[in-house]
């Protein structure tokens, strides 16, 4: 596919940035991510996942990013 063509499936709309995990948009995210996943599994809490600390998904050993659309933070997420 050339260059700038737009791939089918893609949102060309959607922006990625590199953020911090504990930046204010970050946060409000993973809460609203919690919130999803708490309403669809009853039971769920965070601390039933596995532990992640914001400095183990900086660089240079991990990084967070967040998906942006119409300048509204609306995904998020990280390796490590």
């Amino acid at each position: 596919m050339p260059a700038g063509e737009a791939r089918p499936g893609i949102d060309s709309a959607v922006q990625v940035t590199v953020e911090r995990a504990d930046a204010e948009v970050s946060l409000v995210l993973q809460q609203a991510f919690f919130a999803d996943i708490g309403a669809r599994y009853p039971g769920w809490e965070p601390a039933s996942s596995q532990s992640v600390q914001p400095s183990d998904l900086a660089l240079p050993d991990g990084t967070w990013l967040i998906a942006w659309r119409d300048g509204r933070a609306i995904g998020c997420g990280g390796p490590k």
